[in-house]
């Protein structure tokens, strides 16, 4: 029986106490179901101190395991994490998992017959520890959005350290590196193959890490088209009701994601202000959670003029329950993010039918690609106001023919049952 052995970091499920944080955790939710092998998957468990183990699917079990400090399976690697939490955690979980979940299983797996694979750079040393243990062959994910500065010896880096030490010598050379740059580094060596969510990614990491192309492999996320749907007759009082209980007025653009620089934010307030001068009738909707941009956002909202301040609502909270239902209360969806490995919120917009203006950058724009660009979505040069207004404009004025061919378009290319076949095809490479 052929086996899958799956790391990731939250799932989407209504089972108490197990972590769910977005576009990875979906990722893992549907893909799995949709394969032909028996898959065992491991994700973190919050507020719970024993593991949580639930059948998602017949050929399906997830278990959410929590994260305890377990150092006995590779001490020198905690270097890496010079304080920080994630780092730590992301070790501690790994080690536990492999050690009291997965050796007791030892008797039951072949090395013929099952996959490992480790879903992006928290569980890039699940790559290492099952090959030592098992030798099972495996293929690493990479799904985050970050700058990868090129000309850096992450692979030589590591090695020193582990040969000779952290010395302060070495700790300068580091100087500010994202440390978690180092443990995906390892996790792209470590695997056969290495998956990434888009050829901007795979381009990214083949330069950072001077990875052959023959090892990357392109695979797009999906989107679920029943979950994420139009609007249907009957349910506008439900679509009145999920705005006022978020404080917005209708129509309005609607922004989701967390609070950090690179989803720009700002400049989408700015580009409003400039869109309303032609759209009096519009408010904006930013809707995240976490990050660090949340105050700023606020005070700069609060410095506009009170009639368009407003129009602007901005709530640091989560609201992923009530995402299909935003999506289809709102009019346009705007993603004007300066970097981003995928997207899959354009996605999820898009099926809802509604026209997107997103950032011409990383993923997005393998999402819209030219060929398209302007009539399923808008994609935009984002770094400045002007051309952001513009193109809200221009969804303004085609609100159902794009909406209706967004939908179409992401149905064709991306639903999960398409990208299930890929990752099929991927795996019987390992096999």
């Amino acid at each position: 029986m052929k086996r899958l052995i799956v790391f990731g970091l939250g799932f989407q499920t209504q089972v108490a106490n197990v972590l769910y944080t977005g576009g990875l955790d979906i990722v893992v939710t549907y893909l799995y179901p949709l394969l032909p092998y028996q898959t065992l998957i491991f994700v973190r468990a919050t507020n719970s101190p024993r593991t949580i183990s639930f059948r998602h699917a017949e050929n399906v079990r997830v278990n959410a395991v929590p994260v305890e400090p377990w150092r006995s399976l590779d001490p020198s690697s905690y270097w890496m994490a010079e304080g920080n939490q994630d780092i730590i955690q992301a070790l501690d979980f790994v080690s536990s998992v492999v050690h009291e979940r997965i050796l007791p299983l030892s008797t039951f797996l072949r090395r013929n017959q099952t996959i490992v694979h480790a879903h992006d750079w928290m569980n890039a040393k699940a790559i290492e520890y099952m090959k030592e243990i098992f030798d099972f062959p495996s293929v690493f994910s990479v799904h985050m959005s970050v700058q990868r500065p090129v000309g850096v010896d992450y692979l030589g880096l590591l090695r020193r350290a582990e040969r000779e030490g952290m010395s302060p010598e070495l700790k300068k050379e580091m100087g500010r590196l994202d440390r978690r740059l180092l443990l995906e580094a390892r996790g792209c060596e470590e695997a056969e193959l290495v998956h990434c969510v888009s050829k901007a990614t795979a381009e990214s990491v083949r330069a950072a890490y001077g990875l052959p192309r023959g090892k990357l492999k392109v695979i797009y996320n999906g989107v679920d088209t029943q979950l994420y749907r139009p609007p249907e007759e009957g349910e506008e009082k439900e679509l009145e009701a999920v705005a006022r209980k978020y404080g917005i007025s209708r129509p309005f653009i609607l922004s989701t994601g967390r609070f950090v620089a690179e989803k720009n934010h700002k400049t989408l307030l700015k580009a409003f202000t400039l869109f309303a001068k032609d759209h009096p009738n519009y408010s904006l909707a930013i809707l995240g959670f976490g990050g660090y941009t949340y105050e700023e956002l606020l005070k700069t909202r609060d410095a506009l003029p009170e009639p368009l301040r407003k129009k602007i609502v901005i709530r640091n909270e989560d609201v992923r329950g009530d995402l299909p239902l935003l999506y289809r209360s709102a009019s346009i969806c705007c993603f004007p993010s300066l970097v981003e490995a995928f997207g899959i919120v354009a996605l999820e917009a898009m099926a809802s039918g509604k026209p997107v203006v997103v950032g011409d950058v990383g993923g997005l724009k393998e999402i819209i690609p030219d060929r398209v660009n302007g009539k399923v979505g808008i994609r935009v040069d984002c770094r400045q106001p002007e051309p952001l207004a513009e193109a809200l404009a221009r969804a303004a004025e085609k609100l159902e023919k794009m909406g209706k061919d967004g939908r179409r378009y992401v149905c064709t290319y991306f639903s999960w049952e398409k990208i299930a076949r890929q990752f099929d095809r991927l795996y019987q490479k390992l096999f």
